[in-house]
């Protein structure tokens, strides 16, 4: 696997890629302190996770600086979710 690295693109990206994503509940009971926009109502997918809808349909822990506000959340190295983990570690074009 390869790691993709995304600050590089920063310059040219619109964080299309960071729309809603569904969160385990777990982690969203200890990420509360991180969230970085308001959300407006919380659903919940097939699997039981949280799905927190924004205004603008971005990831809530999206920071304006384009990162990942949820890594300090629990104290692990990555505790995102694997749709998130998974980006840019696969061969597909992402856009």
């Amino acid at each position: 696997m390869t790691n993709f690295d995304c600050p590089r693109f920063h310059p040219d990206c619109s964080a299309h890629c960071c729309g809603i994503v569904p969160i385990p509940l777990a982690t969203w009971q200890v990420s509360q302190a991180h969230l970085q926009r308001p959300v407006l109502e919380v659903r919940r997918d097939q699997q039981g996770n949280l799905l927190p809808v924004t205004a603008d349909g971005f990831c809530c822990f999206l920071g304006a600086d384009l990162r990942c506000a949820i890594y300090p959340a629990d104290g692990r190295a990555d505790c995102r979710d694997a749709v998130c983990r998974d980006f840019g570690s696969r061969s597909e074009e992402h856009t």
